[in-house]
């Protein structure tokens, strides 16, 4: 991540990605139960959408 803020790289992180990159930035991550191996949706709609070479859609 250091390399990637150094250099003005877009990221992004999903499930513990996501979690890894909060704990990076001092935020607190914290442990739930019956969350691990779920099926998660994500939108991706707006504008922002085009720097990732996708228009809004739905993935999961």
């Amino acid at each position: 991540m250091r390399y990637a803020l150094e250099n003005e790289l877009p990221m992004f992180g999903v499930c513990r990605g996501l979690q890894i990159m909060a704990h990076y930035f001092g935020y607190k991550v914290t442990a739930c139960t019956g969350h691990a191996g779920t099926r998660h949706e994500v939108s991706i709609d707006g504008e922002d959408t085009m720097q990732f070479g996708v228009g809004p859609s739905r993935l999961q």
